[in-house]
């Protein structure tokens, strides 16, 4: 079986020999599937894993430079998850996406590089609100690659754990808000292998079978 792993800049200092890593700046769930098709010819028969930040509930301010939370009001799943509903254009080319679940973002530390940042009076709301959203992306996450026989590397297990009945937000591993210290990207590079690991051996006994 043959992976690849498409992410943003969260994945830039990512290595795992025989995978290739693709960091793309700014990409998100959308832009991930368009790169994939218009790639068809590099990505067909590959299981594609997807690394990227809390995009869908962020915007940023261009001139400010001001990352701002964007509510969407837990819409319906279907509204959230619509780039996973075109897996089928996907698959009939050959390639097997698989999400990664999503971890949580510091406002206030990231901001505090901006020039003329204006929502501070909002920052520790926006890191409580955005918590309930991660919630329920990863369990959508975890949904659609279980009904498709994928499995779920947990990149957020370090930063984005259950405590007391309740997900605990473990700042200190993130370098500035958003992006993951050395440390988490050698964990990613395990857990990684973990995942190529049982998928292959799955492969290999259904092909003994």
């Amino acid at each position: 079986m043959n992976y690849i792993i498409l992410g943003n800049s969260l994945v830039r200092n990512l290595a795992i020999p025989n995978v290739q890593v693709i960091s793309i700046n700014g990409l998100d769930w959308e832009s991930a599937i368009s790169y994939m098709i218009n790639h068809r010819a590099q990505m067909r028969d590959h299981y594609v894993f997807i690394v990227v930040g809390p995009l869908r509930f962020t915007s940023l301010h261009r001139s400010r430079r001001e990352v701002v939370f964007r509510d969407t009001n837990l819409r319906t799943v279907k509204q959230l998850f619509a780039p996973f509903y075109r897996v089928q254009d996907l698959a009939f080319l050959r390639i097997y996406p698989i999400p990664c679940p999503l971890f949580p973002m510091n406002f206030d530390k990231y901001n505090r590089r901006c020039a003329r940042p204006i929502m501070r009076g909002f920052y520790r709301e926006w890191n409580e609100e955005i918590r309930g959203h991660i919630v329920v992306e990863n369990r959508a996450i975890y949904y659609f690659n279980t009904a498709h026989e994928l499995n779920t590397p947990h990149l957020h297990a370090k930063i984005f754990k259950r405590k007391r009945g309740r997900y605990q937000f473990i700042e200190k591993y993130l370098r500035d808000g958003l992006h993951v210290r050395n440390s988490v990207i050698r964990q990613w590079k395990h857990e990684f292998q973990r995942v190529i690991r049982i998928m292959d051996t799955r492969a290999e006994n259904a092909r003994q079978e």
